[in-house]
């Protein structure tokens, strides 16, 4: 089941909004205390009649109501009672409260439960709620059943949910196991306690370090590892998924839920240009945007909910309001990246330049300082590109260049084999495993000496000020470096023109 429609009207500073939502990945932005909880506090009502009571009516107003469109199996989730409700030909809901009455679709409901919409445990729930003020001081140890299928909206029964996603032949332990490996670093499981379990990482036999002296962080992330590894047809509402957590875990997380859109609905609120990035590059995600008023006569603070336009400028202009630093991204439309910074610049500031012109506003160069980052460079520019152009054909774009060596040629094979739909021939790799044997003869002598520089501190100095040289020399030399680069760098310079006549006549 997926909600497909939002009406609010007269709900806290909401007067009248609506919104169309996607079934996959739904994204709110704006200020702090802008209205994106009241979005999830409306729908959250569903499972939790605590989320909509008589001061969640705007002030000065009698009455206020939430009006939902679904689609797909109601008889699911909803109590009988309230599917016979559920308008038949639109499959929409209307939900009223006014003098401390409440109403669905004009039905007085006098002693109203959850039971009248949504129960709030699994699997007969429809929503997991991942708000702001879910965090426990302590875990219940208790690991029986009704506390692990007890959806509460907060981590009081965190352990009894990872004691059960542990249990050898659920469908879900490995994948959990493997989410924990990937975001975390390592595994959560359970150990016996004088009062039932506590959730720990095991060091050895008798050996153990419980949950609760982590960081909050790990809570977080493992709380929603549990219900993603679990949910199936389920609506996730979560607030803020970027706080307490590394943005390295952040960015495998959000991969995590970009897999489960696929079987699930999310509502996401977020101040983070990280989460922006990954969850709304994702086709068929939705960008809202929050905004709030107080310049009217009553001083009522007024909220309004906008989808975001789908065009290059409007997502640059969100995604700068949350302090991503674009500069001039939208001026190049191909990317090279190099492994070392000393040959993206030898080739952006001379091999370019001098044997490649057609490049020079066409392309843009960016070192990833360090084999071992190369992929995740490539991976953050990708997502950022298909944020931008909505779209597949940035597909061949992005070209890397690496040195030859085994580590580099393990990182392109990766390369290759995540990104299968694109020309293979992006992911290249140099004839040399040092760039610096590139450099013209006259400084190959000194190459060889800094090459055998054990301590990589001083061998990475040493690279720093003969590149100095070499870029000292290329410009009070011109003609004579780029004769000299033409012989000594013959096959990058070859490379470059590949990458110039594909780009050229693109």
């Amino acid at each position: 089941m997926k909600i497909l429609n939002v009406k609010l009207s007269n709900i806290r500073g909401y007067e009248n909004a609506e919104i169309e939502l996607s079934p996959k990945l739904n994204l709110l932005i704006g200020e702090n205390n802008s209205g994106k909880t009241t979005i999830l506090r409306s729908l959250l009502f569903l499972q939790n009649r605590s989320y909509f009571v008589m001061d969640d009516i705007r002030k000065n107003e009698a009455q206020a109501s939430i009006e939902l469109t679904f689609d797909g199996n109601k008889n699911r989730y909803f109590n009988p009672a309230t599917v016979g409700l559920i308008n038949s030909q639109n499959n929409q809901l209307k939900i009223e409260i006014y003098n401390g009455q409440l109403n669905l679709n004009g039905h007085s409901i006098n002693h109203y439960t959850n039971s009248i919409c949504i129960q709030n445990d699994e699997p007969n729930n429809f929503i997991y709620p991942f708000l702001s003020k879910r965090k426990v001081l302590t875990f219940n140890e208790d690991i029986r059943q009704q506390f692990a299928n007890s959806v509460l909206g907060n981590f009081t029964n965190l352990v009894a949910k990872v004691d059960r996603i542990n249990t050898d032949g659920l469908p879900a332990k490995d994948e959990y196991i493997k989410a924990c490996h990937e975001i975390l670093g390592f595994h959560i499981t359970t150990y016996p306690s004088d009062n039932g379990k506590r959730a720990v990482y095991i060091i050895d036999n008798f050996q153990n370090i419980p949950l609760d002296v982590m960081g909050e962080g790990v809570a977080n992330i493992l709380a929603l590892i549990v219900d993603l590894c679990i949910a199936k047809d389920k609506l996730f509402l979560i607030e803020e998924p970027e706080n307490d957590i590394h943005p390295k875990a952040l960015k495998k997380l959000l991969n995590l839920i970009i897999e489960k859109s696929e079987i699930n609905q999310f509502i996401i609120t977020t101040h983070s240009n990280i989460v922006l990035k990954y969850l709304g590059a994702v086709p068929l995600s939705k960008i809202f945007k929050v905004d709030i008023n107080f310049a009217n006569e009553q001083r009522i603070p007024t909220s309004s909910i906008a989808e975001v336009e789908n065009s290059p400028q409007a997502r640059r202009v969100i995604l700068e309001d949350l302090g991503y630093e674009l500069f001039d991204f939208d001026v190049w439309d191909t990317w090279l990246i190099f492994e070392e910074s000393s040959a993206e610049i030898i080739i952006r500031d001379f091999l370019i330049p001098d044997f490649v012109p057609g490049l020079k506003v066409r392309l843009r160069t960016c070192s990833s300082e360090g084999v071992e980052r190369v992929g995740a460079r490539f991976d953050a520019l990708h997502s950022l590109c298909l944020f931008f152009h909505l779209h597949n054909n940035f597909d061949d774009k992005i070209w890397v260049l690496v040195d030859e060596g085994e580590d580099e040629n393990k990182i392109i094979n990766k390369l290759k084999d995540k990104y299968k739909s694109w020309n293979q021939e992006r992911f290249r790799q140099f004839t040399q495993h040092n760039f610096e044997k590139y450099y013209p003869e006259i400084f190959q002598e000194e190459v060889d000496t800094i090459l055998n520089i054990q301590n990589k501190n001083e061998k990475r100095e040493a690279k720093k000020a003969l590149l100095n040289k070499v870029k000292k020399w290329y410009v009070e030399n011109p003609d004579i470096a780029k004769e000299a680069f033409s012989k000594s760098a013959n096959d990058v310079i070859e490379i470059l023109k590949e990458i110039e006549k594909i780009v050229v006549k693109n």
